[in-house]
């Protein structure tokens, strides 16, 4: 007789997918939490939030820095000082 492997049904498939997805949003956050205190230059887009200007890292990680002006495609050095609510904020670094 041969052993035959059975498909996994499709409650199984579901709890797999959600098990999976959980566990990359834990190790993407626990990822974002060691980058506080990182500095790296960091590229500005057009996009705002309040006092905050939309930048990626070095690794295009995105990052929300506290800043009155509008940098609009330019790098400028940063430093990651916080993380809450999955997001990222930090400060330019002189």
């Amino acid at each position: 007789m041969k052993n035959t492997i059975k498909e996994p049904s499709e409650l199984q498939k579901k709890q797999r997918s959600q098990i999976l997805r959980k566990l990359g949003e834990e190790k993407y956050n626990k990822f974002l939490k060691k980058l506080i205190n990182y500095s790296c230059n960091a590229l500005f887009i057009d996009k705002r939030t309040d006092n905050y200007q939309h930048a990626l890292l070095d690794n295009q990680i995105p990052i929300l820095v506290k800043t009155k002006e509008k940098s609009q495609r330019t790098n400028k050095k940063i430093k990651v000082e916080e993380y809450k609510k999955n997001k990222l904020f930090g400060k330019i670094v002189l």
